[in-house]
């Protein structure tokens, strides 16, 4: 059963700063951006067992297109997305974050 997810601000934030990043290289680069992440995180909420955990409760799931990574939590009732950075960005950014930071 597909599970809610939800992204903490920090996670949030990834987005916003990837897909300004994105903005300024190619035209509509953005858009393909936020689609994937989009599809990313439909994929995190249909099957969250299927990654595995990387680090204490964290999972993560790469992107196909780009080079970014969704770092979640699988709870209960939700799965709780808190990062969308750079596959190969300090891992201590995503490890130091707390869930709750909605």
């Amino acid at each position: 059963m597909p599970k809610r997810v939800v992204l903490i601000d920090s996670a949030k934030d990834d987005i916003r700063a990837a897909r300004d990043w994105y903005r300024g290289k190619v035209d509509g680069l953005h858009h393909d951006f936020l689609q994937e992440v989009h599809a990313g995180l439909n994929k995190v909420g249909s099957v969250p067992e299927h990654y595995s955990v990387i680090y204490k409760n964290i999972r993560q799931m790469p992107l196909h297109r780009f080079p970014y990574v969704i770092s979640y939590i699988l709870r209960e009732d939700d799965v709780v997305v808190v990062a969308v950075l750079y596959g190969g960005r300090n891992p201590s950014v995503w490890k130091r974050r707390r869930i709750n930071d909605k």
